[in-house]
């Protein structure tokens, strides 16, 4: 084995030696954030884009970064509709929550958040807003409308795949006992 491998090799089980670049996907998985702070957090984390909680992972992340990521994922309706619900039933209107860490301006949040509590579905108020896990992957927010300059989604999808690949660690939602089992035993 060569020394870099020795040295990834000694810090498998060791929180302190491990670098993590959280992707907190707004509805997917925040309950995570217990098993991601027990690592170190990497120090590009900690100036990225937008927010505390809900930090993109900006266009340009180093490689080194990149092989930090750890995420939650969730299946896209499901977690729109989680987005949703959430709005609906806030108890008071927390503007900081859904804003600048989700991706979304305020002009276009605070009517859409009023429509929802005020009765409107789902399919009238956040139904239009897709991509939200590729958006946090390729540098946008959540409920951002990114600019790709003409270029076709599925070519999107693919760039936001190859980064993915790249990442520590991705878990799914929907399988969450299995993916934090797998986590714990890739770290």
């Amino acid at each position: 084995p060569t020394e870099e491998d020795e040295a990834s090799a000694g810090a498998v089980g060791t929180p302190d030696k491990q670098l993590v670049w959280w992707l907190h996907i707004p509805k997917c998985g925040t309950s995570f954030e217990s098993s991601a702070k027990l690592y170190v957090e990497d120090p590009s984390h900690k100036d990225a884009c937008c927010g505390s909680n809900h930090k993109r992972l900006p266009a340009d992340v180093s490689a080194s970064s990149l092989a930090n990521v750890v995420g939650m994922f969730r299946e896209p309706k499901q977690r729109a509709a989680s987005a949703y619900y959430y709005m609906k039933h806030m108890s008071t209107p927390k503007i900081s929550c859904c804003t600048g860490d989700w991706g979304w301006n305020r002009p276009t949040f605070l009517p859409i958040r009023e429509q929802i509590r005020e009765g409107a579905y789902f399919n009238a108020t956040v139904s239009g807003f897709v991509g939200c896990q590729t958006n946090m992957i390729m540098g946008y927010g959540c409920m951002e409308v990114p600019d790709y300059n003409g270029t076709d989604p599925r070519h999107i999808a693919e760039l936001a795949i190859k980064r993915m690949e790249r990442f520590k660690f991705v878990g799914l939602e929907g399988e969450w006992l299995l993916s934090i089992c797998l986590f714990n035993f890739k770290m």
